[in-house]
């Protein structure tokens, strides 16, 4: 009776332990003042036609939770980041395609959208695939991280139009590194990378 129980003690602890060591996670929960530094590097990338920021401006950008809004300070200046921006694939400012939560190992996830064709005023259907492929240890500028790793394809008229690698921690409540690919008719990449994570101390 004693072994039963010490195996049954042994088994939830199991289980509880594969959910607090990145088997699932929960959406952020932002604090008054954290700060994430990321560093963006893009190439032929023009982002949404219709969106508040058509094209992710390279070099180091500091966004930090401010007044329960996301701000993007550059010395003395602040200016407030629209949750339509590219930065929302990154930041978690509402739900969208990309990051969706709870975040679980080997979910998969199918959404058709409609959207403007790139310089003219015609609008196509497309359809996401996203998978959670796994955790997986990432070393970045920032540290250390033990990460979801996210993989989203889009398809355009039953061609593969874009891929997106994207790599969540719950411990800096970001993406700790970004790369997007175009794959039909254009050379256009975009990679991001958390340089520094500054926490609420």
């Amino acid at each position: 009776m004693k072994n039963v129980l010490l195996f049954l003690v042994a088994g939830v602890l199991l289980v509880t332990a594969s959910k607090v060591f990145g088997q699932e996670a929960q959406a952020p929960v932002y604090q008054e003042g954290e700060c994430w530094l990321f560093r963006s590097v893009s190439k032929n990338y023009q982002g949404y036609v219709s969106g508040d920021l058509a094209l992710p401006v390279n070099g180091d950008h500091k966004i930090c939770f401010r007044e329960r809004k996301f701000v993007e300070v550059d010395g003395g200046t602040k200016s407030q980041i629209s949750t339509g921006s590219l930065w929302n694939n990154i930041l978690y400012m509402r739900e969208n395609r990309y990051l969706k939560f709870p975040l679980i190992v080997g979910q998969k996830r199918t959404v058709e959208f409609e959207t403007r064709i790139r310089g003219t005023n015609r609008r196509e259907r497309r359809t996401s695939e996203s998978s959670i492929l796994g955790i997986e240890h990432i070393t970045s500028s920032a540290g250390a991280y033990q990460t979801f790793k996210i993989e989203t394809n889009d398809w355009c008229g039953g061609k593969s139009c874009g891929r997106w690698i994207y790599f969540y921690s719950p411990q800096t409540k970001s993406v700790v590194k970004y790369n997007y690919e175009a794959t039909l008719g254009s050379t256009a990449t975009w990679e991001v990378d958390l340089i520094q994570f500054l926490p609420v101390q």
